[in-house]
């Protein structure tokens, strides 16, 4: 066997482990090859028995410094891979260079430098795009402003798209994941300290802690994955995404491709490009691949005497947990909007129910059937139809409704 697969996941702060990895894998006549997704190693057999790695610390958004690098390479170590927060160097063939690392004062500025200072940045980055996304004006009509109340935005996201109805569900794991990994680096940077002051450089985990940890971060990376691969299938099949974003990942690709000329992370660029070409692409492939597949709800109208109106202001979203459509008819007596919803698990249905007939009462005579006067709700098993925008003494087909539904 000439090349094998390994996981590689260790945390920023147990790079240490990860070193002795390396090492130990090159004392098996492995070299490593490339790190795809900064989780999946590849090796290749080698016959070297000089070859020793070293874990440097980096700032994942920009390029090692060249001077840097030149040093590094005049004592013997070679940049071969960029993973997260760390530069992997190789020793070069008849060389024993000694670690870049030898002051442990120093390695901990550099760690607080290229690590702590890019996570602070990284995580304020993320909350400003996630309050300019919730604050400004949505972008389209796939989005309407009202799914940002908490009771929508809830049952968009279980009806109406596959990536927040997946985010929904790793929602407690993320959380419970991140805090306690903040929890985990805080203590570690204060055993770090204390060890210091010691003149002693940064322990390592225990290597319980450390395969554990590992474990996790695999599992975050995966769920990350699958979140961002459903956003895209989000965008072709209900039409959520815009050309904004894929424009802005495009241009980000390529600003990272720019900062990575002729450096190991530029795949990184090159997959951020793909994904927006994607996106983009599956924007165009939204309209016709929705025409040929409805989703589990019947097509509109729902009632003969409807005539629907143009397709722009008809929608359509389908997920995991239940699917949403809501489109307007125009009757003899007035115009009709409705909004229908379907749950594939019953106990969503229920906890739905009450939610939904808030403010209204039963219809007498009638059973399934809610009113305020103005908005009307029939419910049969698990599908919730909602008329809205017309007076009670319209003559509505309540029958034929709840047969089609």
């Amino acid at each position: 066997m000439k090349r094998c697969w390994r996981l590689f996941s260790f945390l920023v702060i147990d790079r240490e482990r990860g070193q002795e990895y390396l090492n130990r894998m090159a004392r098996q006549g492995w070299e490593l090859e490339q790190v795809y997704f900064g989780l999946f190693a590849r090796f290749r057999r080698t016959a070297r028995k000089d070859l020793r790695y070293f874990w440097d610390w980096t700032d994942p958004a920009w390029a090692e410094d060249g001077e840097y690098v030149r040093l590094c390479a005049e004592a013997g170590w070679e940049l071969v891979e960029t993973v997260s927060y760390g530069n992997l160097y190789v020793s070069r063939p008849g060389s024993s260079p000694a670690p870049i690392q030898t002051d442990p004062e120093i390695e901990y500025e550099r760690f607080q430098k290229k690590v702590l200072r890019r996570m602070g940045i990284g995580v304020l980055l993320v909350l400003l795009v996630a309050a300019f996304d919730i604050l400004a004006p949505t972008g389209g009509p796939s989005v309407p402003p009202s799914v940002y109340t908490s009771l929508s935005f809830l049952t968009f996201g279980l009806t109406g798209s596959l990536a927040l109805t997946f985010a929904f569900l790793c929602l407690p794991f993320w959380i419970l994941g991140g805090i306690a990994y903040f929890l985990l680096l805080a203590r570690r940077l204060w055993v770090w300290r204390k060890a210091l002051d010691q003149g002693q450089g940064l322990p390592p985990l225990t290597p319980w802690v450390g395969r554990l940890w590992g474990g996790v971060r695999a599992a975050g990376s995966f769920s990350l994955g699958c979140f961002f691969l459903l956003a895209l299938l989000d965008t072709l099949v209900n039409g959520i995404g815009s050309w904004g974003v894929g424009l802005g990942l495009i241009l980000g690709g390529a600003i990272r491709l720019w900062i990575d000329q002729g450096k190991p992370r530029r795949t990184y660029g090159k997959l951020v490009c793909t994904l927006g070409a994607a996106m983009i692409l599956c924007g165009f492939l939204n309209t016709p691949l929705r025409s040929v597949f409805p989703g589990r709800l019947p097509a509109a109208p729902i009632t003969t005497a409807g005539q629907v109106s143009p397709v722009p202001r008809e929608r359509r979203t389908d997920s995991f947990l239940g699917s949403w459509a809501r489109w307007e008819e125009k009757l003899p007596d007035g115009e009709l909007s409705v909004d229908m919803r379907y749950w594939t698990l019953p106990w969503l249905a229920e906890w739905y129910l009450p939610q939904a007939t808030q403010g209204m009462e039963p219809v007498e005579g009638t059973d399934g059937v809610w009113s305020d006067g103005r908005n009307w709700l029939v419910v049969q098993d698990r599908t919730f139809i909602h008329l809205k925008g017309f007076p009670e003494e319209m003559d509505l087909p309540i029958g034929e409704i709840r047969d089609k539904s």
